[in-house]
């Protein structure tokens, strides 16, 4: 990440409480979506996540959102039909609305999702209503976002997330799951320079592993971490 003490959450709270865009993007392993899913969380508010096949069209985007906000199949139903159904429904009920794997989307899917951000109408004392968007994906999806000036001016808040710095580990881990609160600093560093390489994936499928090798109460040492490299495939210096 790029703010060890902060992360995405704030930034996430900003757009919900702006009811605006926001886009998390990086690479692959580095914890977006986890970072997402738990700032919303801590925000209480309602949300739909959604993440489309490779290549959606914007009928596939609408299908499944009217599936996701109404509970319902529009069947042959046009695209502008479901849209206008879609903006109608978000202009009077603003709902938090994450996709992830945005980087699976072309510029046209973007225009789509900027259509129903912005509000056609104003709500009570001429306040536009707006219902929050969050993009998550690689840095693809914000190479499309930037090379257009339209969809680059509606994003408020942007975050970076990249491999944990080594301090970043140290500072994360004990965070992360209850083994790491009391283990020592340079086993944390030993297990990431030989397979967390600073990306959260990377410790989500170690710490699984471990567990396994440690059992209930066990604790976790440097003999341990390294029967788990061996379930994971070997020791690697190299992400």
């Amino acid at each position: 990440m790029d703010d060890a003490d902060r992360g995405p959450s704030n930034r996430v709270a900003d757009v919900i409480e702006a009811g605006a865009m926001g886009i998390v993007h990086g690479q692959a392993g580095a914890g977006k979506t986890f970072a997402v899913e738990d700032a919303v969380a801590a925000t209480g508010e309602q949300a739909v996540f959604l993440a489309f096949a490779s290549r959606p069209t914007m009928r596939g985007m609408a299908e499944e959102l009217c599936a996701r906000l109404f509970d319902f199949e529009p069947g042959r139903a046009e695209r502008k039909s479901l849209t206008r159904l879609l903006r109608a429904r978000l202009d009077i009920e603003p709902v938090l609305i994450v996709v992830d794997e945005a980087q699976r989307l072309n510029r046209e899917c973007f225009e789509f999702l900027r259509y129903l951000h912005d509000p056609a109408e104003r709500g009570l004392g001429g306040v536009a209503r707006r219902s929050p968007m969050l993009l998550v994906g690689g840095d693809q999806a914000w190479g499309v976002l930037a090379s257009d000036p339209m969809l680059r001016s509606r994003v408020y808040r942007r975050v970076h997330c990249r491999r944990m710095r080594p301090e970043q580990v140290l500072a994360w881990m004990p965070r992360f799951h209850p083994l790491y609160r009391e283990a020592a600093p340079e086993l944390l560093s030993f297990v990431d320079h030989h397979c967390g390489h600073g990306l959260f994936r990377n410790w989500s499928a170690f710490t699984r592993t471990v567990l396994d090798v440690l059992g209930a109460d066990g604790e976790l040492t440097q003999e341990a971490a390294a029967n788990a490299f061996t379930l994971l495939g070997g020791a690697n210096d190299a992400a």
